[in-house]
């Protein structure tokens, strides 16, 4: 079959149009999974959506697989809502991978604003996953940062950047945590690994200037606030940015406030 050729080739619009195709002319379950398949992979969601659906209306769903695919589906098109919905369902059905439910469950919660549920779903994916998920971790501690408890949040963050190094704007929502808690040097350090790998620049060397004065380190805050000024346009930060430089008396170039 020409879907399956270019499937294997990763043609996967060529592929859906082929099972599509099939599927018109056989109307065979398996034809109408193919299409949806190849559609996900393809990154056309509502199609896959719309497949899925009709394969679940003909043929139901014995194990919840057919309704993971669809939260992915729905996930896809940013409908979380029924895309939490779809995965408890498929872990209701027996989905044999009920841990990977529970890690896009807090996905669909986190960006929902549900942060309890976020970290109702993630404990659940703990207890149950054999590899810890990195982006499951982030977010309980993202969640965790957003209902106030920011030491839980920097113990989920720090858990999450031992799985995975490559999560390096970990150290960033660290030093966010560490400087809510007032713990200025550990911040100030966070900050520097988060600025080591290039992220959010402007802000963390203006935050990572706020920590200096806190500990007193005048000559690293003025560094840090002149880096600042240069690494993005900020209206906000480049006005307190000037307004801290102006307190601490360091003359400023022409024109500048």
């Amino acid at each position: 079959m020409l879907g399956n050729l270019y499937e294997s080739t990763q043609q996967y619009d060529l592929a859906f149009n082929e099972y599509v195709l099939a599927y018109t002319q056989t109307k065979s379950a398996q034809n109408c999974m193919n299409a949806a398949r190849a559609a996900l992979l393809a990154g056309d969601y509502p199609a896959g959506y719309q497949y899925i659906s009709v394969y679940l209306e003909q043929n139901g769903d014995s194990d919840g697989s057919v309704h993971y695919l669809r939260g992915a589906a729905l996930m896809g098109q940013e409908n979380y809502a029924e895309a939490e919905s779809d995965m408890l369902e498929a872990i209701a059905l027996g989905y044999s991978n009920a841990a990977d439910c529970y890690v896009q469950l807090t996905l669909c919660t986190y960006l929902l604003g549900d942060f309890t549920n976020t970290l109702v779903y993630g404990r659940k994916a703990q207890s149950l996953w054999e590899t810890p998920s990195a982006e499951c971790l982030q977010r309980m501690g993202l969640a965790q940062m957003q209902l106030g408890d920011y030491a839980a949040s920097i113990d989920y963050l720090r858990q999450s950047i031992a799985v995975d190094a490559k999560l390096t704007e970990n150290y960033y929502y660290m030093a966010t945590g560490y400087l809510l808690t007032e713990d200025y040097q550990s911040a100030r350090d966070a900050y520097t690994t988060a600025i080591e790998n290039g992220y959010l620049l402007q802000e963390c060397y203006y935050n990572r200037a706020i920590c200096c004065l806190q500990l007193e380190d005048y000559d690293a805050a003025v560094s840090d606030l002149q880096a600042c000024l240069g690494a993005g346009d900020e209206e906000s930060i480049l006005t307190s940015a000037h307004d801290i430089l102006e307190q601490l008396g360091v003359q400023q170039p022409a024109g500048e406030p």
